[in-house]
């Protein structure tokens, strides 16, 4: 796809007069483009590369931690992922601070719940951290008569990078607890969304702005993402969402955004969060260019680099 500058944008002229944009879609192809000088910028770098880049003379990474979520999502629908015990112990298998140090050379956050410190007044702080307690793990599976059934786990081939890897490592920690997950292989998300799911899913959510109404709510809501496939619903999570919508006041909204948290944390998990996600990118060092805090790419005359040249 060629893209050209549009001389009377009324916000100003971008840098350059086009831009060629390539689909490549294999890592290593994209890497090598860039090493070649065929391309000047690569996106969705795994940290496995970053010392090719870094080490090359004419390239750099750039990028690092943005206002996402990675996380699974789960259908309820299913007899054994509706029960909540189930849920929980999903999450709690999980050593999140080991699946970070070994997928992204401990680059990424591990956000307190499903919300990020930039939502201001709307961030609640002390919300409990995201925990790993396999004996509680083991506990609620009893509890919820979990006897070993297998839990389908529909997997993309690294859409997201180290997806596969990172997938591979949670089975471990699963069975480690007792649970027995089966990967899947899927070629998009039409396959993995077709009813009835019946499995968990690898996906993620960009806050568009600094709000849980930007966020979580675009997820969970009743037009949100889980519910519009058909695989989550909460009534009471529903009703605070509204409320939400029509309260100013901070500390009022503060405490509808903590039960929110804790519907989606413990009471009813629609997902498992995973981590906050990065996007990191490769460029020639003689392009001035600064990553923004969402997935899109600015090449326009707001981004900050060039509004500084």
């Amino acid at each position: 796809m060629k893209l050209a500058s549009h001389d009377a944008y009324w916000g100003g002229l971008p840098p350059f007069a086009g831009i060629l944009f390539r689909i490549i879609p294999e890592l290593s192809s994209r890497m090598n483009a860039l090493m070649a000088g065929e391309v000047d910028f690569i996106t969705d770098i795994a940290p496995d590369m970053f010392g090719q880049i870094e080490t090359h003379p004419e390239t750099e990474i750039a990028g690092g931690p943005v206002q996402n979520i990675r996380y699974l999502a789960i259908d309820k629908t299913d007899a054994v992922l509706g029960k909540v015990g189930v849920r929980r112990a999903l999450s709690l298998a999980l050593d999140r601070k080991a699946l970070v140090l070994a997928l992204w050379q401990d680059r990424l956050p591990i956000p307190n719940g499903f919300q990020f410190a930039s939502f201001g007044e709307a961030y609640i702080e002390d919300f409990p951290a995201l925990a790993h307690d396999p004996e509680l793990a083991r506990k609620l599976l009893a509890e919820s008569g979990y006897n070993g059934e297998t839990i389908t786990y529909k997997l993309l081939n690294n859409y997201y990078p180290t997806q596969v890897a990172g997938a591979q490592i949670m089975v471990e920690m699963w069975r480690a607890v007792g649970i027995n997950v089966e990967i899947q292989m899927m070629e998009n998300f039409a396959q993995i969304q077709t009813k009835p799911v019946h499995a968990i899913y690898d996906s993620s959510s960009t806050a568009i702005f600094p709000d849980p109404l930007a966020h979580a709510w675009r997820e969970f809501g009743p037009k949100g993402t889980l519910p519009k496939v058909g695989i989550w619903n909460n009534e009471e999570y529903f009703g605070l969402g509204e409320k939400l919508k029509e309260t100013a006041d901070p500390q009022a909204r503060r405490s509808i955004i903590r039960r929110m948290l804790e519907i989606v944390d413990r009471q009813d998990p629609p997902c498992v969060i995973l981590y906050g996600s990065g996007q990191f990118y490769g460029k020639r060092k003689d392009i001035a260019w600064i990553p923004g805090q969402t997935l899109d790419l600015n090449f326009g005359p707001f981004n900050t680099a060039y509004a500084e040249n």
